[in-house]
């Protein structure tokens, strides 16, 4: 059964990703969906850089 999913991106991404699906003939859902199947099944992993910075005196 297909579930809806809504989130919230920057406008430049999703305009971006639109054109790119469209250029490979694919749905942004199909993509999506084998993005998640591969995410979810560890098929990718996603690396963050976490930046700590010290305060400014007087703030």
């Amino acid at each position: 059964m297909k579930k809806s999913f809504t989130t919230t991106i920057e406008e430049n991404t999703q305009n971006d990703f639109r054109k790119a699906c469209k250029k490979n003939s694919v749905t942004m859902s199909e993509v999506l969906e084998v993005f998640m199947t591969e995410y979810a099944n560890d098929g990718f992993t996603l690396e963050t850089k976490k930046v700590l910075k010290q305060a400014k005196q007087g703030e």
